[in-house]
């Protein structure tokens, strides 16, 4: 009799290995195919140089960035940050780069501008992730900028930290607020125009950086980002490593850095 159960505790053992193998085999596919769905990093556009890293706190990310040109004149950025981690999180992520991806068609086809409309984005991202009924929301900082005028417009879906603006030595945080897409139906986002310095640098994070950070107030987590950007050299490494972030360590929550740098 305790041989039988023996006989059977071990195959369950056996069939529970392979099972979490294959499942980390598909993990591992998954992530591997939602790191190609990042842009190319660098990516320059005239005067403007755009780069970005993810630290996923699991095989699949929460967070996405993507940036990407609209026309001759535009390049969109956003930073998205999923509620929650793993599979269902990252899936948000890949809608996010589809909406991305077929109104940059409309515009380009159609001439349907709503993508250089980050409130109307956001509207859009709203509808779509309610549309899947998964319960999960995500916060995004969504911008347009301008690079004839050097001009940023942009909306706030609860991003937080919200964009550090970096210029002349100073830095200080973008203004704006709004609620994530995902939540509520009925949502309006304002739109916040800023004209640009001729020579500036956008730093942003996903919030996985405050987990980080060892100050004992998100207060005073926000303050030290904003003292300690303008010291850093725009290259991701550099920042990592101001901010004590290792590249190779998993972290309670993904840690997402895209920055703007117009040279």
């Amino acid at each position: 009799e305790n041989l039988k159960y023996r006989h059977q505790l071990e195959q369950a053992n056996s069939e529970l290995k392979t099972n979490l193998a294959v499942l980390e085999q598909d993990h591992q596919a998954g992530l591997q195919v939602q790191m190609k769905m990042l842009p190319v990093s660098p990516m320059q556009k005239s005067a403007y140089i755009f780069h970005h890293q993810i630290v996923p706190s699991v095989y699949l990310s929460g967070d996405f960035v993507e940036y990407v040109t609209v026309g001759p004149d535009h390049v969109v950025f956003f930073m998205a940050d999923v509620s929650g981690h793993g599979a269902s999180s990252a899936f948000v992520t890949v809608l996010m780069k589809n909406l991305t991806a077929r109104m940059r068609s409309d515009y380009n086809r159609q001439k349907d501008d709503d993508i250089l409309h980050p409130a109307e984005f956001l509207v859009h991202a709203n509808d779509e992730l309610l549309g899947t009924g998964i319960g999960k929301h995500a916060t995004i900082f969504y911008a347009v900028l301008d690079t004839q005028n050097n001009r940023l417009t942009y909306s706030v879906a609860g991003a937080l930290p919200v964009p550090i603006l970096i210029a002349n030595g100073e830095a200080r945080y973008l203004e704006g607020q709004g609620a994530p897409v995902g939540l509520f139906e009925e949502t309006n986002y304002q739109e916040i125009v800023v004209d640009l310095p001729d020579k500036f640098r956008i730093m942003m994070f996903s919030d996985g950086i405050l987990e980080v950070l060892e100050q004992e107030s998100l207060a005073k987590k926000e303050a030290f980002l904003l003292s300690e950007a303008p010291k850093m050299k725009a290259d991701i490494e550099s920042v990592f490593n101001g901010f004590n972030v290792d590249e190779d360590k998993q972290y309670p929550d993904d840690i997402a850095l895209l920055i703007v740098d117009k040279v």
